[in-house]
């Protein structure tokens, strides 16, 4: 029993494709057959059925959202004072920890020499384009239901393509389907 065939074959019915007939996987298609190709998704389509945007770009592999892009930042945070987000219990702890760091900066050079320092990481870390300080970003970190937080989150949605609202622009109905 080719339990793999078969299961391809499952999800070719549920994708609504269907086979012709005498189909072959190990050779090539013809140019007057259908062809099915499977994406990201593990999902096979016929071109004839016209992918929609919405479903890949929420099913996709590459999907980004602004919760993706705040943990991508926040392990970049890390990174560029030597730390690791997963060596700490949570994103406050680091938080907590980078902000030490920042203390004994001041202490060590200077107020005027530290900020100069942390605008340079800041730049680094791209967040002086995004609009938003490090202490900010770590405000945000220590407390998710701070307006910092709000700030940073509308602002990563926004770079990934959110609406306004804080809203996916691709929104799903309560059982998971696209809703327009």
């Amino acid at each position: 029993m080719n339990t793999l065939g078969s299961l391809r074959s499952a999800n070719l019915l549920i994708a609504g494709v269907t086979r012709p007939g005498g189909f072959d996987a190990s050779r090539p298609s013809s140019a007057s057959a259908p062809q099915v190709r499977v994406t990201a998704s593990g999902l096979a389509k016929s071109p004839s059925q016209g992918a929609t945007v919405a479903f890949d770009s929420i099913y996709s592999v590459n999907h980004v959202d602004a919760n993706k892009l705040k943990i991508n930042l926040m392990e970049r945070v890390g990174k560029a004072f030597g730390l690791d987000i997963n060596e700490f219990e949570s994103a406050a702890d680091m938080a907590g920890q980078i902000e030490k760091i920042l203390e004994q900066l001041e202490r060590d050079v200077g107020t005027a020499q530290a900020e100069k320092e942390i605008r340079g990481i800041e730049k680094d870390l791209g967040l002086d384009e995004l609009g938003i300080s490090l202490r900010d970003v770590l405000k945000a970190m220590k407390d998710p239901d701070s307006s910092e937080n709000k700030k940073l989150m509308a602002l990563l949605g926004e770079k990934a393509g959110d609406a306004p609202d804080g809203r996916s622009a691709v929104e799903l109905d309560e059982i998971g389907l696209y809703r327009p």
